[in-house]
């Protein structure tokens, strides 16, 4: 039975490693992740075609419900992704890996920041007991920059929130 659905904000989100573009909105957290640039003389991009970096938050973890520890079962990422794909989410217990999606060959670009979707929800075969606080991470692949009008460094992606829901 459900008995918890804990959220956080988008902007909890860091970038492990310093990416070429971050900035915090009150809609969320928005990294663009590809160092390319595009040389208006040339009219050509330079720098790599793509780029992944992982993203990492702390979603607020019930210990106790009822005298019972309560379990995960499914975990929810809203985000919007523009010449970026989500390739890997890793849910952690501590310093334990829970769970790990692989994304790789899903479409998982585009617009999916509003409403709930097979896209943004990530459901467990079995639940799980988290002790140590649930720690999430996403793996966000970035391409070079397409659009040379624009002159924008390549992929960007934005973290609206994050939750869980929690069983006992």
């Amino acid at each position: 039975m459900l008995k918890a659905e804990n959220w956080i904000h988008g902007t909890a989100f860091l970038p492990e490693e310093p990416v070429p573009f971050a900035a915090r909105r009150g809609w969320g957290a928005f990294f663009r992740g590809n160092p390319s640039v595009h040389e208006g003389t040339t009219g050509r991009w330079t720098g790599p075609a793509s780029v992944s970096h992982w993203f990492h938050a702390a979603l607020p973890t019930p210990a106790i419900l009822d005298g019972i520890r309560p379990r995960l079962t499914r975990f929810f990422l809203l985000y919007h992704a523009d010449q970026a794909w989500l390739r890997q989410v890793h849910l952690w217990d501590g310093a334990r890996r829970l769970h790990g999606f692989d994304l790789t060959g899903v479409n998982a670009t585009g617009t999916h920041q509003h409403e709930i979707d097979d896209l943004n929800t990530f459901r467990l075969d079995e639940s799980r007991t988290i002790r140590f606080g649930l720690g999430i991470s996403v793996q966000v692949e970035f391409q070079r920059g397409q659009l040379s009008n624009l002159q924008l460094g390549g992929g960007e992606v934005l973290f609206s929130a994050a939750g869980a829901d929690f069983e006992v």
